[in-house]
């Protein structure tokens, strides 16, 4: 069973707990950071891929023994910030220097440990970790693929974080059907930025050249925003939509004073103009409909 409906008060312990494993996270960090040289295998060890597991283990205890979900969420929150670390820093102590495939293996066992507890506590904080995880993990692989070939593959992160984001608008939906987890919306507006700055960057970007097929993909996927930001009922969308027809009319408009010549640049700010108006009207319309 999911995180259930918390009353405030709940929600503002909730949000010190994590509050707090966020602090416990950055001085962990600093720690081994500011002490590195000084430190010896045991401690550096102890004191990152330990501190993981301990987290892991209070936060099974405190689920077993108290079902404190905030209290467990909070440790569980540490583990997951603190155990990537601490795999690192133990492969590093025996001589495995950071690479892709030492990246691989780190978010591996990550994804695994924290997917299999996502299956058996079905909380939100451990989804979230899980898709963070996995995420890392598909770069990091395709890293080093990219790493063992030949090949001068331009444009491949563009390509990943299209294809993270529109996983992301999948995922998100799939859960807005099928389950009552509250990481729709986040997954909305991070798949869909994802998507649009990639293909804005692949074809409407700055210096984009004007033959780009992508130019013209860009502003059907805009488009695209707006229209799905309505069944799917999503405000992310819509502002997404919004920010990102207006760079993509700035970017157009210098490539129309080159069409147009000298009249070029008051043609564009008329037609600028007129499309701020149309905007606004149909950001009211949809914003209406999807509140």
């Amino acid at each position: 069973m999911v995180d259930k409906p918390v009353s405030m008060e709940r929600k503002l312990f909730r949000i010190f707990n994590y509050v707090g494993a966020a602090f416990v996270f950055f001085g962990i960090s600093y720690f081994i950071y500011d002490n590195w040289e000084v430190l010896n295998t045991f401690t550096k060890i102890f004191s990152t891929l330990g501190a993981a597991v301990a987290a892991y283990v209070a936060a099974l205890l405190m689920y077993f023994y108290n079902k404190e979900s905030s209290s467990s969420s909070a440790f569980f929150m540490i583990a997951g910030l603190v155990l990537p670390i601490g795999l690192f820093v133990t492969l590093n102590v025996y001589g495995y220097a950071p690479n892709f495939l030492t990246s691989l293996s780190v978010f591996t066992i990550c994804f695994l440990i924290f997917l299999i507890s996502q299956i058996y506590f079905k909380r939100n904080l451990l989804l979230f970790f899980s898709i963070l995880f996995a995420t890392l993990f598909f770069v990091s692989f395709i890293s080093y693929l990219i790493s063992k070939s030949s090949f001068n593959y331009m444009y491949m992160t563009q390509y990943e974080l299209m294809g993270i984001g529109l996983t992301y608008l999948l995922l998100g939906r799939y859960l807005d059907i099928y389950s009552h987890y509250t990481l729709t919306g986040p997954l909305y507006l991070i798949g869909g930025f994802f998507l649009l700055a990639a293909s804005f960057s692949l074809g409407a970007g700055f210096v984009a050249p004007d033959d780009n097929a992508w130019r013209v993909i860009t502003g059907l996927l805009i488009f695209l925003a707006f229209i799905l930001s309505i069944p799917l009922k999503s405000k992310s969308l819509l502002y997404l939509g919004s920010i990102f027809l207006v760079c993509y009319v700035i970017d157009l408009s210098a490539h129309l004073e080159n069409v147009f010549g000298h009249l070029g640049w008051p043609f564009v700010l008329i037609l600028f103009g007129f499309l701020l108006m149309l905007m606004g009207y149909g950001f009211i319309f949809i914003y209406k409909k999807i509140r």
